[in-house]
């Protein structure tokens, strides 16, 4: 189990065993070097132990509370106040740190263990019940490997896999595996396990009454906090930069707070989607050493599959392969690096958001669903085309997907599933069903605050969080998120529409925040982070069907047909954009499959 966690800690390893308990800890270190910082780690009166993946922000202000409660600290890792916090709070310490973590504490007195996992599920951790009790890791892989667990594949997982490029509910694809969800701690004494929520996240209410003035210079004041308590570190840090502005107002916020010796990196995507110009541009002005990881210098087959391995809950979309060489450059230089994760989320950022919201509003405007599907479908794509806000073509099967949206909105939660699957279930030979869990939950209108909420359930935790913690982590770098906060997040959570999105366009509380910081771009359109449909990427998405997606392989794993294969590849050649990211996550599952089951 230590060796499958080792590129998450290689600064070294550590254990700790007795009679019923088995604690392995492989280190990153971050905060205090020495041997205080090592873990598993104890309270003073060896009570407690505790393990923690991930850094505690606001470590300073709770170390300084609790020594003066009479709590001595042997170092100054962060980590140290779990055990002590613990001692003090019980349970009641989760609540009260601000970072990112996946935290086990095991009380030698009364033999319980209790697992938390952070507010918004930043880090992972995962876990399986045993015979006689419980078995959790950081990787679902890890806890497959116990004998008592094994790797039973969960088809519901595989299936979600294949229809969204994601698990869009974060099971783990072993089926005996559980997933400690964010802002839970799940405590077991050997023979039950009790699953609590210790925090709750609050809907969007669109409640404040004061002045947009004095809401900007609030969030103003939040962002830089928020960024200067994450350059808690005793190395060097990076900064992940595009030509946009949620990491430009990250790299802008970290040199105000400070930070020291900071290096900028930027993956160049080439052609038209390349943002080095602007990158390099933002990071001259503050000062900002930066280093360029050009896409000609790798090959993305090669990235891509390496990319996918490392993954417990693996991720379909192309764009893994250049985020797994960006890291791989960073790990040279740096242990830890920010980045802008988490702000579309926060600030209703996406391309879909407004479309949808239109979408809810049909019936208000007098227009009948059935005829805007029948004028869509009669619609020749390339015109749809313009329309389009990716540098690829809608294509037919995309045209398809829209009409598939429109004529579903009449419930949101199957449009949502729509808008974000690439594939139906009838491609699986499933009868379309409606969807279930968390997501078919809030899923009740096309409301700002509805989409805010799905993005935060499903989307960011388990997509976007998940696929920077893997590959980050991956190589030894911790990714550092100041826009997934709790205390962002509850305040912008109150903002008034109009500050997130309006007539102007998205992120207003952004933008206009970065204006008053002299920022000259900040009204600078989105540009999401992909990789175009190009020629070349054609060649490379076909030259991985034929590794990945070949007869003897689909059968092998009997999880999609032929046909299936052979229509997205057909599609693919005409530069459709639906096919691209089809064929990508078909074969990327197969990558998964057959790496693991090679083990």
């Amino acid at each position: 189990m230590l060796s499958v966690v080792a590129s998450r800690g290689p600064d070294g390893s550590k254990r700790f065993d007795e009679p019923g308990l088995h604690f392995g800890f492989a280190r990153l270190s971050i905060n205090d070097l020495s041997v205080t910082g090592d873990q598993p780690m104890f309270s003073e009166n060896q009570r407690f132990v505790t393990m923690m993946n991930g850094v505690i922000y606001n470590a300073p202000e709770l170390r300084r509370e609790l020594e003066s409660r009479g709590r001595r600290f042997n170092g100054n890792s962060d980590a140290e106040v779990i055990p002590h916090g613990y001692a003090e709070w019980g349970n009641g310490l989760f609540a009260r740190l601000r970072g990112m973590f996946a935290i086990a504490v095991f009380d030698r007195t009364t033999r319980r263990l209790s697992l938390a996992r952070d507010h918004f599920g930043i880090k992972p951790l995962y876990y399986a019940a045993t015979r006689d009790g419980v078995c959790f890791s950081s990787s679902a892989r890890a806890v497959s490997l116990h004998p008592q667990v094994g790797q039973t594949l969960n088809p519901k997982a595989i299936n979600e896999f294949l229809r969204f490029r994601y698990v869009k509910s974060g099971l783990p694809m072993y089926l005996a595996v559980q997933t400690v969800l964010p802002g839970q701690v799940i405590t077991c004494d050997g023979r039950n396990i009790e699953q609590n929520q210790y925090w709750s996240r609050p809907r969007f209410s669109d409640s404040t009454i004061e002045s947009s003035e004095d809401l900007i210079e609030k969030f103003s004041s939040l962002l830089k906090s928020s960024v200067k308590r994450e350059l808690l570190s005793d190395v060097p840090l990076g900064v992940l930069l595009s030509g946009g502005i949620d990491s430009a107002a990250v790299l802008q916020a970290a040199v105000s707070g400070g930070a020291k010796n900071l290096i900028a990196y930027t993956y160049d995507m080439s052609g038209e989607a390349s943002e080095v110009r602007e990158a390099s541009q933002i990071a001259r002005a503050h000062g900002v050493e930066h280093r360029v990881v050009e896409s000609n210098d790798y090959d993305f087959i090669d990235s891509y599959i390496k990319a996918v391995q490392c993954m417990d809950l693996p991720v379909g979309d192309a764009i893994v392969g250049p985020t797994y060489q960006l890291l791989s450059v960073v790990r040279s230089e740096r242990k830890a690096v920010l980045t802008g994760e988490g702000a579309d989320e926060l600030m209703a950022g996406y391309a879909h958001v407004a479309p949808l919201r239109w979408l809810g509003r049909l019936s208000d405007l007098g227009i009948h669903r059935s005829l805007l599907a029948t004028v869509t479908r009669l619609t020749p794509w390339r015109v749809l085309d313009a329309y389009f806000p990716y540098e690829a073509s809608l294509g037919e099967s995309g045209k398809a997907k829209v009409v598939e949206i429109i004529r579903s909105s009449n419930d949101p939660a199957v449009a949502l599933d729509n808008a974000t699957s690439i594939f139906a279930q009838s491609d699986f030979g499933i009868d379309e069903l409606p969807p279930s869990g968390a997501v078919s939950s809030i899923a009740r209108d096309f409301s700002l605050s509805t989409l805010i909420d799905w993005g935060f359930e499903s989307w960011l935790p388990n997509q976007i969080l998940n696929k920077m913690d893997q590959l980050s982590m991956a190589h030894g770098v911790e990714a550092r998120v100041p826009y997934v906060d709790v205390e962002m997040y509850e305040y912008v959570s109150t903002l008034p529409t109009q500050l997130l999105l309006s007539r102007k366009g998205n992120k207003r509380v952004l933008r206009e925040t970065l204006k008053k910081w002299g920022y000259p771009r900040a009204e600078r359109p989105k540009r999401a982070f992909f990789k175009p449909v190009t020629e070349q990427h054609r060649d490379e998405l076909k030259a991985l069907a034929r590794e990945w997606l070949s007869p003897a392989t689909t059968q092998r794993h009997a999880v999609i047909n032929d046909v299936l294969v052979s229509r997205a590849m057909k599609r693919l050649d005409q530069g459709d954009f639906l096919a691209a990211k089809q064929v990508a996550t078909m074969a990327a599952l197969h990558i998964w499959l057959e790496q693991d089951f090679r083990r």
